[in-house]
């Protein structure tokens, strides 16, 4: 019986010391965890404030944040809370687990931010399902992705990102971003980028000499939607209103991408991606 007690009371031990070593590095081995798995986009500099885990296995992450890191620029974001509904021991089950996200934006920004939902599943073949509602995001705080375009730049990003990937299926990808009036302005420079997809008419003549000036260019409205249209090739459509130039621009474009690396050749054309993907 002695022998029992002494057994216990080792153990109580051994899992009072196991408890405190988890609660005081859980944040820290989470983070590591986080930094592995996206650190093409954020170059090992998440951090965050808290996590919980729940009796029943529900997970809460809080004060997530890192430099999120494109192909020319680098911006601070942060995410206020990320928390599963279901205990993630439904994933080990073959189940699948909701994750609720918010308040996704640039570190200094006043604004909304994202908020949405991705739905995992690992066992017994991965599906992964994201929805992301872009409430409000100030295009001048988004600057740093591309500096060149968007320095100066304004107006107030409203829309919907939707991203399907599965072990099985071929991938599905939505973007849809507007820009409501009274809209705002943007650097000329960035028109360059879309003239060679127009045709020799006169509002391609009107987008070159908008692209020559060396200032600001304001517009009352745009619309930018993007989607895959099948597992090689995606299409893009722009719209934007500029009253000063009398132009109402509407761009269809559709450009091949790599189904194996679909979703990281969406991303670096958007300049969100930092380090290419190997060809398989």
């Amino acid at each position: 019986m002695r022998r029992l007690f002494q057994l216990l009371i080792v153990l109580g031990l051994a899992l009072g010391l196991g408890a405190g070593f988890f609660l005081h590095y859980r944040v820290l081995l989470t983070g590591k965890a986080l930094n592995h798995s996206l650190k093409d986009f954020f170059d090992n500099s998440l951090t965050l404030q808290d996590i919980r885990l729940s009796r029943e296995g529900r997970l809460r992450l809080s004060g997530l944040k890192g430099t999120y890191r494109s192909q020319e620029g680098a911006i601070p974001i942060e995410a206020m809370e990320i928390a599963s509904r279901e205990p993630l021991t439904e994933l080990l089950k073959g189940g699948t687990v909701h994750f609720d996200f918010q308040g996704v934006r640039p570190r200094e920004s006043l604004l909304e931010g994202i908020r949405g939902e991705a739905r995992v599943r690992i066992f017994p073949e991965w599906h992964l399902e994201l929805r992301a509602d872009i409430l409000s995001l100030e295009l001048r705080d988004l600057a740093a992705l591309s500096p060149e375009n968007l320095t100066g730049s304004s107006g107030t990003l409203k829309g919907v990102l939707t991203a399907v990937t599965d072990a099985r299926a071929d991938p599905i990808f939505g973007l849809v971003l507007n820009v409501f009036e009274p809209g705002g302005s943007i650097q000329a420079r960035f028109f360059d980028a879309i003239t060679p997809y127009l045709p020799q008419t006169q509002a391609q003549t009107r987008v070159k000499a908008i692209a020559s000036s060396d200032r600001m260019v304001a517009y009352r409205n745009a619309h930018l939607n993007i989607g895959l249209i099948s597992p090689q090739e995606m299409k893009i459509f722009l719209h934007i209103l500029i009253p000063e130039y009398n132009l109402d621009l509407n761009i269809n474009v559709q450009v091949r991408v790599d189904k194996n690396n679909a979703f990281l050749e969406l991303a670096q054309l958007m300049g969100l991606a930092q380090i290419k993907a190997a060809t398989p």
